[in-house]
């Protein structure tokens, strides 16, 4: 029997059927939210059409267009300071030898277990009012004062939370270098300068560029630091919180959601064109670094400086969780971490986010693979295939306010009218809102894209060759998947639960406008201390979430490792049986 890539494959309706049921999760969690919203913004509160008179609105009104430029410069000065710091710590772990790299890889990853209103209760604990940095210079000099609620805060709380998604871009970026450049650099005689800016330059402009719209993208679209420092100044991710929770004007909230997403989807159409491919080939080699100490010792101080900065932010708020009242009485106590003592919430949320985030890892795992695996390895279907590819991407282009405010309008609504047509008909997914199924859904469409990316991706690496034996052979491709497939993305898959389950735990944002008044998650409870004036206990929280992902973190790698020691336990017995043979 002769294979070749030609051999017809005959798709069961088996597969047919978890193809149509990631089109409908997907049309149901991204496209028909996204046109309720759209259609909101051209229509008044009692549902008549206005047009664009709300966007006149908006620019009109002086207050709203300030907010836009406020949201824009702190956007800016965030994607600045961490696309710069980002790169700094990078090329210190990637081309330096300063002591410790892999310790201050782990600090640089620790806001990332975090929610970004973490940093900013920590920013009031040392440079708020009462502070403690703020105590220190007033006793010093008065007049010493860093002004925090506002711009400052806002800047410093998302740089916090932006940081080390820039470090992970930067160091992806160094790795692709090929080292052969270098070494023929070095030969012709170019000195460490040139050759920075002639080899490393150009080979992380993609990723710079990338990481400006990136960080300004995270920054522009950031609840949670805003909500905690901004005071008086009001961001346009706050703004929507405002019109919908506080005025019920879901009119200006989803013309400020649509406005909200312009530099989403920006960034996401300008990467997409300048994404033309790695340039590292199969002949590549890494660069050998060796100790220069005119280079080590400023990285050193750089990286020692901005690690030491991510260690107090993130100390701060389990250190004040764990004295009395922080800064004047330090005697150590567990008080602020007994939540049923206070009526404004209790316990049941953060056993709540774990039973979420649990889910949202174990559904969203399914829908991932389903969806990964149909768009990339079957034949069939191609109209639904190529919208399931362009469905699981587009969320990368949609703040979580975005998706929540949309996840009202349609979820909530009992009677759905097809534009244009005018047909009318009874909302089939009504019965989700005000469930815990509805905040799964809202984090898995949330965080899909990059899920989607990294399954697709490992599936791509699989040998097509597979399908068409087991076709040959008259194996169903069921039976393919659970024996061959399965186990050979599996590792890709644990990565995809764990960051569904980390990102599930600190996300506030996709959550705030449909989370249940009986359901209350940790993430959205520390917001609720903290209006109540019990920062302390919304430090806990924080920091019990924290140490959840981190045990989440090594559950994973603990995994991981089991099966790479079944995977070599396997190897090393095969070996054997066939020298015996």
């Amino acid at each position: 029997m002769i294979l070749n890539k030609k051999t017809v494959i005959n798709e069961p309706v088996s597969l047919k059927i978890p193809l149509i049921f990631a089109a409908i999760i997907l049309a149901a969690g991204v496209l028909f939210p996204l046109t309720e919203l759209a259609l909101a913004a051209v229509k008044d509160n009692s549902g008549n059409f206005v047009g664009i008179a709300n966007f006149v609105a908006f620019f009109k009104t002086q207050s709203l267009a300030f907010t836009l430029w406020y949201s824009i410069a702190t956007a800016t000065t965030t994607a600045l300071i961490t696309v710069v710091a980002g790169f700094v710590y990078a090329f210190a772990l990637k081309r330096s030898k300063i002591p410790g790299r892999k310790i201050f890889r782990l600090i640089a990853l620790l806001p990332l277990f975090a929610p970004s209103l973490m940093h900013g209760i920590s920013l009031m604990y040392l440079l708020g009012n009462k502070g403690l940095i703020t105590a220190l210079l007033v006793s010093i000099n008065p007049s010493w004062r860093i002004p925090l609620y506002g711009f400052n805060g806002i800047v410093i709380a998302q740089s916090v939370y932006v940081f080390p998604q820039m470090v992970l871009m930067f160091l992806v970026a160094l790795d692709n270098c090929d080292g052969r450049l270098y070494e023929a650099a070095t030969m012709l005689g170019a000195n460490s300068v040139r050759r920075f800016f002639t080899i490393t330059v150009p080979a992380v402009k993609g990723t710079l560029l990338s990481g400006i719209l990136i960080a300004f993208t995270l920054a522009f679209t950031d609840f949670g630091a805003a909500k905690i420092v901004g005071g008086q100044y009001t961001v346009l991710s706050v703004e929507i919180y405002k019109r919908v929770i506080g005025q019920m004007d879901f009119a200006m909230g989803s013309v400020v959601s649509l406005l909200l997403m312009l530099p989403a989807v920006a960034a996401f159409m300008i990467t997409l064109l300048h994404d033309r491919g790695g340039n590292i080939t199969s002949n590549a080699k890494p660069l050998t670094v060796k100790t220069k100490t005119s280079r080590d010792i400023p990285l050193f101080i750089a990286v020692l400086l901005m690690a030491s900065g991510i260690l107090l932010i993130m100390g701060t708020v389990v250190f004040a969780s764990l004295v009395t009242y922080w800064p004047y009485n330090l005697a150590p106590t567990l008080a602020h971490f007994n939540f049923g003592q206070k009526s404004v919430t209790g316990f049941a949320p953060f056993l709540n986010s774990i039973i979420m985030s649990a889910l949202t890892a174990l559904i969203g795992v399914v829908i991932v693979f389903v969806a990964a695996y149909t768009s990339e390895r079957m034949k069939a279907m191609t109209v639904l295939r190529r919208s399931i590819s362009f469905l699981a991407t587009m969320p990368v282009a949609l703040p979580g306010l975005v998706i929540g405010l949309s996840y009202i309008l349609f979820f909530n609504r009992p009677m759905l009218t097809i534009p244009l047509i005018g047909m009318t008909f009874s909302n089939p997914f009504m019965s989700l809102y005000g469930t815990i199924w509805l905040l799964v859904l809202a984090n898995i469409i949330h965080f899909i894209p990059v899920c989607f990316t990294t399954a697709r991706t490992t599936l791509k690496n699989c040998d097509r060759e597979f399908e068409v034996l087991s076709a040959a052979l008259g194996v169903h491709p069921m039976h393919l998947i659970r024996r061959v497939i399965l186990p050979i993305t599996l590792p890709a898959m644990i990565e995809v639960a764990l960051y569904l389950f980390v990102n599930a735990m600190i996300t506030v944002s996709a959550l705030i406008f449909i989370i249940p008044a009986a359901f209350k998650v940790a993430s959205v409870a520390v917001i609720d201390m903290d209006d109540a004036g019990d920062t302390a206990e919304a430090a806990a929280m924080s920091v019990m979430i924290v140490a959840v992902n981190l045990a989440a973190q090594g559950a994973a790698i603990l995994l991981r490792s089991v099966l790479k020691s079944s995977d070599t336990s396997a190897s090393a017995e095969l070996k054997q049986k066939e020298s015996q043979e």
